[in-house]
C-alpha cells in the first residue's frame, strides 16, 4: 500500500514540476508580449510584470480546487475572478507574442494574396457596373437634349428668333443724337437678316458698348470722388462750428469762424449739385448700355438663326448620341452655343420665367453630361493596362527588407485609392427607374458599392499602416488566413489552464468517498461537474482545431 502511495506520490511530483515548466514557458510569451506593445525600451519590466503574474497563476492552478471547497460564495467568486483576469492577461499576451512570430514570414504573402483578391474582384463588378451605367446616362442625356429642344422651339415649330419682342422704339430717344445707333436700331427693327448687315450691326453694338463702360467708369469714379470731398467738408464744418462755441459772440474770431462756415455749406451745397448732375448722367449712360447690351443679345441670336447654327448643333448632340461612342466634350460645346443664343433672345425679350426655364433644362443638361463623363473616365481607366499586382508581387518575393515593404504598400495604396476613386464617380442609384428589377439593380449595387468601398478601406488600414502587434494579433483571427491565430491562442490558453485541470484531476482522484448519502452525493456533484467542464474544454478545443485545419 505505501508503495503505491509512494508511486503516486512520485507521478504528481513529476506533474508539478512540468507544471513549473509550463509556466516558465508562459512567463516568456507573455513577458515578450508586453514587451512587443508595454516596454519597448525598459524589456525588464515586462519580465518582471510577466514574474509575478506566473507566480499568482502557478499558486492559483495549484491550489484553487482545494481552496474553493468549503468556502463562501463571495470568496468562491473573487478566487475565481482573479483566476480568469490572470488567465485572459497572461494568456492574451502570450498569443500576441506567437501569433506575431508566426505570422510575420507569410503577413506579407497573404496580404498580397488578399488585396490582389479585392482588387481583381472590385475591378470586375465596376467594369460591369460602369457599362450598364453609361447607358443609362446617355439615356439621360438624349431625354435631357429632348426637353431642351423644345424650349427652344415655338408651337408652330420653329426655333425662336431675335427681334420680335424688344421694344425699338422706346431706344431711339437714348440714342437721338448718334446716326450709326440709329441706324443699327432700325435695322434690328426691319429684321435684318443678311450675315453681312448682321456683322456691321453687332461691330457698331459692340463699339457702342465699350465706350458706354468706359463713360460710365469715369463718372462712377467721378461720384466716389465727390462722396470723399463732402464727408471732408462736412467733418471741416463740423470742426469749425465745434471751436465756433468756444469764442465769445461777436468777437472777431466768432466772425471768422461762421464766415467759414459759411464758405463749408456752400461748398457742400455746389458739391451735392453736382452729384446729382453725375448721378442722373450715370442712370442715362446705364439706361444706354442696357439698350445697347439687350440689342446686342438680339442681334447675336439673328445671326444665329439666320445661319441655322441652332438647328446645326442640335443635330450634331443627337448624331453623337446615336453613335456607339458619343464625344461628351463636343456635346457639351454645342449645348453651351445654344444656351448662350437662346438666353440672348430670352434677354432681348425681357421674359424671365422663360429664362429660368431655360437655365434649368440647361443645368440638369449639364450635370447629366458631367455624370456621363465621369463614367467614361471609369471606362478609360478600366481599359488601361494594370500592372500593379505583377509588380507588387515581384516586391514580395524580392523581400528587399524594409525599402521593399514601403515600396510594397505605397503601390498598393495607389491602387487602392485609384479603385475607391472610381468606384465613388459610379452613383449608387444610377439604375433606380420605376421598374422592380431595375430597383433592385440598384440596391444590389449599392450593397457591393458600400462592401467594396469598406473592403478597401481595411484592406488600407489593415495591412498598408504601421499596426501595432496587437491589433496584428486580432487581425489575425478574423483574417482570410486564421487557422495559425487560433492555433496560438489556444496554445496559450493551454500553457495557463493545463495545469488547473490536472490540479482538479489529482483533487478528485485523491478525494475519498464517506459513506454519509449526504456527503457523497456533494462528492459525486462535483465530481461530474469537474469531469463535465474538462471535457467541455477538450471537446472545444478538439472542434476549434479540426475547424481550421
Amino acid at each position: 500500500m505505501n508503495r503505491i502511495k509512494k508511486k503516486e506520490t512520485e507521478f504528481w511530483n513529476f506533474i508539478n514540476i512540468c507544471s513549473v515548466f509550463l509556466a516558465f514557458i508562459s512567463l516568456y510569451t507573455t513577458a515578450e508580449g508586453m514587451n512587443r506593445f508595454f516596454f519597448r525600451e525598459d524589456r525588464i519590466h515586462g519580465y518582471l510584470i510577466s514574474l509575478a503574474v506566473q507566480g499568482i497563476l502557478l499558486s492559483l492552478n495549484l491550489r484553487l480546487p482545494r481552496y474553493l471547497m468549503g468556502k463562501a460564495l463571495p470568496a468562491k467568486a473573487c478566487a475565481i475572478g482573479l483566476y480568469v483576469f490572470t488567465v485572459l492577461w497572461s494568456s492574451g499576451f502570450s498569443y500576441i507574442f506567437m501569433s506575431n512570430v508566426i505570422y510575420q514570414d507569410t503577413w506579407m504573402k497573404d496580404a498580397q494574396i488578399e488585396m490582389t483578391g479585392l482588387y481583381q474582384e472590385g475591378k470586375q463588378k465596376l467594369t460591369v457596373q460602369a457599362g450598364e451605367a453609361m447607358e443609362k446616362a446617355v439615356g439621360e442625356v438624349l431625354g435631357d437634349v429632348t426637353a431642351f429642344k423644345s424650349r427652344a422651339v415655338q408651337n408652330d415649330g420653329t426655333v425662336l428668333t431675335a427681334g420680335t419682342s424688344v421694344e425699338y422704339q422706346n431706344y431711339l430717344p437714348l440714342f437721338a443724337e448718334d446716326p450709326r445707333m440709329l441706324q443699327a436700331i432700325y435695322a434690328l427693327q426691319e429684321g435684318k437678316s443678311a450675315s453681312g448687315e448682321v456683322s456691321v450691326i453687332l461691330d457698331t453694338l459692340k463699339e457702342k458698348e465699350e465706350t458706354l463702360t468706359g463713360e460710365l467708369e469715369a463718372v462712377t469714379q467721378k461720384l466716389e470722388e465727390t462722396d470723399s470731398k463732402l464727408s471732408q467738408l462736412d467733418q471741416q464744418r463740423t470742426e469749425l462750428i465745434d471751436k465756433r462755441t468756444k469764442v465769445a459772440a461777436g468777437s472777431d474770431a466768432h466772425s471768422s469762424y461762421t464766415d467759414s462756415i459759411n464758405e463749408k455749406t456752400e461748398s457742400i451745397r455746389s458739391l451735392k449739385d453736382e452729384k446729382e448732375n453725375d448721378a442722373k448722367e450715370a442712370q442715362e449712360i446705364r439706361d444706354r448700355l442696357r439698350a445697347v447690351q439687350s440689342m446686342l443679345s438680339a442681334g447675336q441670336l439673328t445671326q444665329n438663326s439666320a445661319s441655322g447654327q441652332t438647328d446645326q448643333d442640335f443635330a450634331g448632340i443627337m448624331a453623337q448620341l446615336g453613335s456607339s461612342e458619343p464625344d461628351l466634350e463636343e456635346i457639351g460645346r454645342m449645348t453651351d452655343n445654344i444656351y448662350a443664343t437662346l438666353v440672348g433672345g430670352t434677354q432681348a425679350g425681357q421674359n424671365m420665367e422663360e429664362y429660368e426655364q431655360l437655365l434649368e433644362d440647361y443645368l440638369k443638361l449639364r450635370s447629366d453630361l458631367g455624370t456621363a463623363s465621369d463614367i467614361r473616365g471609369v471606362i478609360a481607366w478600366l481599359e488601361e493596362e494594370d500592372t500593379v499586382a505583377e509588380e507588387t508581387e515581384r516586391l514580395v518575393k524580392m523581400d528587399g527588407g524594409e525599402e521593399g515593404l514601403n515600396l510594397w504598400r505605397e503601390s498598393w495604396n495607389q491602387a487602392l485609392t485609384g479603385l475607391k476613386s472610381q468606384v465613388l464617380l459610379i452613383p449608387e442609384d444610377i439604375d433606380v427607374t420605376d421598374t422592380v428589377q431595375t430597383g433592385k439593380k440598384a440596391e444590389q449595387w449599392k450593397k457591393e458599392r458600400e462592401k467594396l468601398l469598406g473592403g478597401i478601406t481595411g484592406m488600407q488600414r489593415n495591412y498598408l499602416l504601421e499596426l501595432n502587434d496587437v491589433e496584428k494579433a486580432g487581425n489575425y483571427l478574423f483574417g482570410s488566413f486564421p487557422a495559425m491565430a487560433w492555433f496560438s491562442l489556444l496554445f496559450a490558453v493551454y500553457l495557463d489552464t493545463a495545469p488547473m485541470l490536472l490540479a482538479v484531476f489529482k483533487y478528485c482522484s485523491a478525494k475519498r468517498v464517506k459513506e454519509d448519502g449526504k456527503e457523497k452525493t456533494k462528492s459525486m456533484v462535483f465530481r461530474t461537474a469537474v469531469g463535465a467542464g474538462c471535457m467541455a474544454f477538450v471537446i472545444l478545443n478538439s472542434i476549434i482545431l479540426m475547424r481550421f485545419f
